[in-house]
């Protein structure tokens, strides 16, 4: 495991004990009670599943593709919500993202970068932490095989 995966299961296991968060997730929840609105959209570019807008000075609002699985949009949201953290500063660099103008967005605009992989990252720690899922399986060992029941 690297570093990088390392400090995102620090980050999110303190951030889940700070906001009193169990698994599963409710990410809607989340963003309620972090300030933010969610939106299901039609109106997101193509390629697209979500984004995440600043809205005031203590809110924001993550978009996602109306029409796609429930799943798929807690996955999106979680997405979203890491870069809120990672690349927006929200809570964690007031500073930084005070000189944030309102209406400012963060979404893709390329191939999957560090940004997006970092993203992806809080979002599977979020709704899967490692530690759980690894601790479920041995849990679940008959015969060297998983019962997933």
């Amino acid at each position: 495991m690297n570093k990088q995966s390392l400090l995102m299961i620090d980050f999110v296991s303190v951030l889940k004990k700070h906001y009193s968060i169990d698994t599963p997730v409710d990410v809607k929840a989340f963003v309620k009670h972090l300030g933010g609105t969610i939106e299901e959209t039609g109106k997101l570019p193509y390629g697209v599943s979500g984004r995440v807008i600043k809205t005031g000075a203590d809110s924001f609002k993550i978009q996602v593709r109306s029409g796609e699985s429930s799943l798929r949009q807690n996955f999106t949201i979680a997405h979203e919500i890491g870069h809120l953290f990672f690349d927006m500063h929200y809570i964690v660099n007031p500073d930084k993202w005070n000189d944030i103008c309102d209406g400012s967005q963060f979404n893709r605009t390329g191939d999957l970068d560090n940004s997006e992989s970092l993203a992806n990252s809080f979002a599977a720690e979020l709704l899967m932490p490692q530690n759980e899922f690894v601790r479920s399986v041995y849990n679940n060992l008959k015969n060297g095989f998983v019962d997933v029941d």
